[in-house]
């Protein structure tokens, strides 16, 4: 019965269905139209990242001392990939007494 009733009320209203019009449609078509914009706005984001990263990684090397030595893949299919890297320490003279 309850699927026979839009079908009803076209008949008795005498007018074609129009989706323009249609309240439920339209309140679809602004909830989709916000969730591409917030998925081209992450994107956007990411992209901008992805193209600095190389020059953030030099400018962290340069100034905490850090050297990149490749990355650290576990065998668990769903870890994450692990950066190894390397602190500069200062060199350390006999007797146990570093360098400084």
């Amino acid at each position: 019965m309850g699927a026979d009733r839009p079908a009803a009320r076209r008949r008795t209203s005498g007018r074609r269905y129009d989706p323009d019009t249609d309240d439920v449609v339209q309140a679809e078509l602004v909830v989709d139209a916000a969730a591409a914009a917030a998925r081209e706005a992450e994107l956007r984001e990411a992209m901008r990242i992805a193209a600095r990263a190389d020059e953030l990684q030099a400018l962290r090397d340069q100034s905490w001392g850090w050297t990149t030595l490749g990355d650290l893949r576990p065998r668990l299919l769903d870890a994450p990939i692990f950066h190894a890297m390397l602190l500069g320490l200062p060199p350390v003279a006999r007797g146990g007494k570093t360098g400084l």
